[in-house]
């Protein structure tokens, strides 16, 4: 049989020696099942390149090259400290950061690049990737020397004063 398949079995009854068969129908014939899909193996080649760019004092774009996976999942975090996805779930996605701590901006297959929102001017930021297989959903917890990554947000701009500072006086 193979992995992922779904098989139907239909019995018949017959009488000996002419060989007579009995065609009706019950609820229990004929009948169907299915195999289970054969567990995957963590992919051989993670996530990897990871970068940040069209950086603002609030935003991110984050692009990457996929590795051999069917999908893969980002978290955020501003320290570079991640805990692992664990094997057979997939995290919800919110690409709007509402930090501190690690957050998953990404999760499915797709190469991005996703954009990343909500996040503080003049603050350091870490990018971890982590490659899954299907159905079962197991990652590839490897590093590469582009995964993680960090980037730093800009200050926000400030605006010039509008009044220049006036009445300066000496005294003795």
């Amino acid at each position: 049989l193979s992995a992922g398949t779904t098989y139907f079995v239909r019995a018949y009854e017959y009488c000996s020696p002419d060989i007579n068969y009995a065609t009706g129908l019950s609820n229990t014939n004929p009948i169907s099942f299915a195999t289970p899909q054969a567990p995957c193996t963590p992919p051989s080649t993670q996530t990897f390149n990871l970068q940040a760019g069209s950086l603002t004092s609030n935003s991110a774009s984050i692009s990457w090259t996929n590795g051999n996976g069917a999908g893969r999942v980002l978290y955020i975090n501003t320290v570079n400290s991640f805990v692992a996805p664990t094997n057979g779930s997939l995290p919800a996605a919110n690409p709007v950061y509402s930090g501190p701590g690690q957050q998953c901006v990404f999760a499915g297959p797709g190469s991005g690049p996703v954009n990343i929102s909500g996040l503080a001017a003049g603050t350091t930021y870490f990018v971890r990737a982590y490659e899954y297989c299907s159905p079962d959903i197991n990652y590839a917890t490897g590093l590469s020397n582009t995964n993680p990554i960090s980037f730093a947000t800009p200050q926000a701009p400030c605006t010039p004063p509008s009044t220049q500072t006036f009445n300066l006086q000496y005294r003795d």
